[in-house]
């Protein structure tokens, strides 16, 4: 599904972080409520059991694999070398020329290569953790893992996401942007309020065996979900560049969770809110190199991502037949909480 939204005429006067906000605005709302209302779906005392959660987990993991692993491939591709010296962290970047055409060639040109390289922060990425957490809460293997993922993402709205993801990197890799800003940035603040909700699920019901997991219905194992952290691993720095797997030892402003919740974590000292400064530092410094028309690509396909998240919702309604009317006098109370996050 693509989008035929425009942004304002003035709005390149804008950062591009606030413009985005004020396309997706409507759409982003729309979406928040549904999250909130089936949030208490998957939690108890209407679940009984990880497995509405898991098949969430199985749905949104192929989207943030497919653009993931787009952006990997562009950003540890070789760069060109000035007089044999690879280019630094963040390469002299070049704005465009005034009239120049902005097509882009094949291969990818430099420019758009050195912003997306240097936007390319690899502790932000989730697809790994996402599949951490599915094997942990279902017992299975990382084969099986793969195989489910595979099966659901070839069905459906998803199936037509993720083609329309790899599709339109391909033919406008700068729409990277919109995608590394709304999913990423969409997990602190209100991202870190539904982590919250999770959390406080409490072990147990994270340790049950979930039943069998829709759509396929594939069986569970019995297994611990739960990863003890020594305490006594001492911390050094992170390098945001990298990212960072280490323990971070108890004490610091942000300890180690336990549970099988790794999507809604980040391997640093602050929880990821390093990173996210980071990120938004770097965006901040790359967009006066966009052209006007790559900026207008970013942000129609930025309400495109929300667009296509309501139609995947509405596939895992069907998956898990969903009913709205369990649950709904959580819905208000929550919604009141999740009011005072705001996303990005």
């Amino acid at each position: 599904m693509t989008s035929s939204a425009a942004p304002p005429a003035d709005d390149s006067q804008r950062p591009l972080a606030e413009s985005i906000a004020a396309a997706t605005r409507s759409v982003h709302a729309k979406l928040n409520r549904l999250i909130i209302a089936r949030l208490p779906l998957a939690t108890p005392p209407h679940a009984a059991d990880p497995s509405i959660y898991v098949s969430g987990l199985l749905h949104i993991t192929p989207v943030y694999a497919t653009f993931e692993s787009l952006w990997r491939t562009i950003a540890e591709s070789p760069q060109p070398s000035v007089t044999g010296v690879q280019r630094d962290a963040w390469p002299d970047l070049v704005s465009p020329e005034p009239n120049a055409s902005f097509k882009h060639p094949a291969p990818l040109c430099e420019r758009t290569r050195s912003i997306l390289t240097a936007l390319y922060l690899p502790g932000l990425m989730r697809s790994d953790r996402l599949r951490s957490d599915i094997g942990a809460l279902t017992g299975w293997s990382p084969e099986i893992v793969e195989e489910q993922l595979k099966a659901v993402a070839e069905a459906g709205r998803l199936a037509e996401f993720t083609h329309h993801v790899k599709r339109t990197i391909e033919k406008k890799p700068h729409v990277l942007m919109a995608y590394s800003y709304i999913l990423f940035m969409a997990l602190f603040a209100g991202g870190r309020f539904i982590r919250a909700v999770l959390e406080s699920a409490g072990p147990e019901f994270w340790g049950q065996v979930p039943a069998p997991i829709p759509p396929s219905q594939k069986s569970c194992q019995a297994h611990d979900p739960m990863t003890a952290v020594p305490s006594s691993t001492a911390m050094g720095p992170v390098d945001l560049m990298r990212g960072d797997h280490r323990t971070i030892r108890v004490g610091t402003k942000h300890s180690r969770h336990s549970l099988p919740l790794g999507f809604f974590h980040f391997a640093t000292v602050l929880d990821g809110e390093d990173l996210k400064a980071e990120f938004k530092k770097r965006l901040s410094k790359s967009e006066s190199l966009l052209t006007p028309q790559e900026r207008n690509d970013i942000i129609q396909e930025a309400v495109c991502i929300f667009d296509n998240m309501l139609l995947l919702v509405g596939q895992l309604d069907d998956v898990c037949e969903t009913n709205l009317e369990d649950g709904q006098r959580e819905v208000e109370f929550m919604g009141l909480q999740a009011r005072k996050a705001k996303y990005f």
